[in-house]
């Protein structure tokens, strides 16, 4: 294999991608939301220092209760907010057709079933801020009118009112960092999924188009298909890792806004950061289960790329290249759902868990959920590892020869077989044949028409 070739390839595919308008208008626009996520508190500060409102969000509370269950502990609740307004009013007269965005009524009333019972009007769906905190207003009366009508202290209710504290022990499961890895395989999951699509769907769309063009013949006229596969493969998920890059580029340029924005916040105790007292507070666990996942990850994105390229030589035209990415995306979501069905703290490990994780494609989210919750060996790690490695090279072997069948092929229909089992005429072909035989037909009956009409002719005459 001619490395020298592979890298020209790769650093001309490369600078494609990345003079790409679409590339550049997509990182812009990365760029600008990243820095408007990164600094909306100090927006909406600004805005509101400014009095400018860009959303119409002021509200008016008008609360219908006759007998003062509520009112005072309501106003006190939404004091401090500027753009809340409290009415007390004696009736609700609103419909649908009269009620505005602003109006939201409250009516509280006394119950012998549930002690109290409240109704909320508004036009369409309210905050969730404020229905939580209506909400929360309306339990504490609740529970202070309960405890006054049958003689409770309150600090009882509240305990009783409070959840069961449970401390859950799973002896095989690192309590502390259970939420943390978690977090990390789901977070890695969906990040894995949304990167396949792009990298698949870049696949099938320049193989598709450089076999529409036939640009590829006379790529492999100085490259062999191996070299093109793996530079192709390369190239592309080069581009990817340089937009994850990109973005985290992105992200601090959006955070050093942030701080020069908000430089007079900053307090005097954040200076004084030990680095070194970070570092030995890291988790070594976590570290590991990083690198597990990362590796996992990395090769099972290399093992799918080339079954993608593999997929997408089989197309015929642009129409199809899109379909081909169907096939890897169900297996990565089925493997995913069975992942979560078959790997839980709460059920027991057995063989044929084991021998499926150990299988590519499926290792990747099978090791990650078994080291979660504690049940994964040094075996299975080390087995798992080395297939996902060796099927690599041993799918690229096997691929690179489907990749150079099936994008020099452009016939888009298949051989007929007769009852022999030989090989006749393609579809296109038997559909001509067939055209032919009917012509043959209607000029057969236009001869035998007119030869009855010439002797039906001679025998009047």
């Amino acid at each position: 294999m001619n490395s020298r070739k592979v890298k020209e390839i790769v650093k001309f595919s490369i600078h494609k991608n990345l003079q790409s308008k679409w590339f550049i208008i997509l990182n812009v626009l990365i760029l600008i939301s990243t820095i408007i996520m990164t600094n909306m508190k100090n927006i909406d500060t600004l805005l509101k220092n400014n009095n400018i409102n860009l959303f119409n969000d002021n509200i008016i509370l008008e609360i219908i209760d006759t007998e003062k269950i509520a009112i005072e502990e309501l106003k006190k609740e939404f004091k401090e907010d500027e753009n809340i307004e409290i009415k007390e009013v004696d009736t609700n007269n609103y419909t649908k057709e009269n009620i505005t965005d602003e109006i939201i009524v409250i009516e509280i009333n006394k119950s012998n079933e549930d002690i109290i019972k409240a109704t909320i009007t508004s036009k369409e769906g309210i905050s969730g801020d404020i229905s939580s905190r209506i909400d929360k207003i309306l339990k504490e009366v609740r529970s202070n009118e309960f405890a006054k009508l049958f003689n409770v202290d309150n600090r009882m209710l509240d305990k009783l009112n409070e959840e069961i504290k449970i401390e859950r022990k799973m002896l095989l499961v690192e309590a502390d960092n259970y939420e943390t890895k978690q977090m990390i395989k789901t977070i890695s999951t969906l990040l894995i999924y949304v990167v396949s699509i792009f990298i698949f769907t870049k696949i099938a769309n320049e193989i598709a188009q450089e076999k529409v063009s036939k640009s590829i013949e006379y790529i492999l006229t100085s490259v062999t298909e191996k070299e093109y596969l793996l530079a192709k493969i390369i190239s592309i998920i080069s581009v990817v890792l340089l937009q994850g890059i990109y973005f985290f580029i992105y992200y601090v340029i959006g955070n050093a806004i942030n701080n020069l924005i908000a430089i007079n916040v900053i307090s005097e105790e954040a200076s004084g950061v030990d680095l070194f007292g970070v570092f030995e507070n890291i988790d070594l666990e976590i570290v590991f289960y990083l690198v597990v996942v990362f590796v996992y990850g990395l090769l099972t994105l290399i093992l799918m790329s080339i079954i993608q390229a593999a997929l997408s030589s089989k197309t015929t035209n642009m129409s199809e290249a899109g379909n081909t990415t169907t096939f890897l995306m169900t297996v990565t979501i089925l493997m995913y759902f069975i992942t979560l069905m078959l790997i839980t703290p709460y059920t027991n490990m057995n063989w044929f868990i084991y021998l499926i994780s150990c299988i590519p494609l499926a290792s990747n989210y099978f090791i990650p959920a078994i080291l979660i919750i504690g049940q994964a060996t040094t075996l299975q790690i080390v087995i798992s590892l080395g297939l996902l490695i060796i099927s690599v090279p041993v799918s690229f072997k096997i691929c690179s020869k489907i990749f150079k069948n099936g994008v020099l092929d452009y016939k888009p229909n298949q051989k007929i077989k007769n009852k022999k089992g030989k090989k006749e005429r393609t579809l296109i072909e038997e559909q001509e044949h067939k055209f032919l035989i009917q012509k043959y037909k209607k000029f057969s009956f236009v001869i035998r028409y007119g030869t009855y009409y010439l002797d039906c002719l001679s025998k009047f005459s």
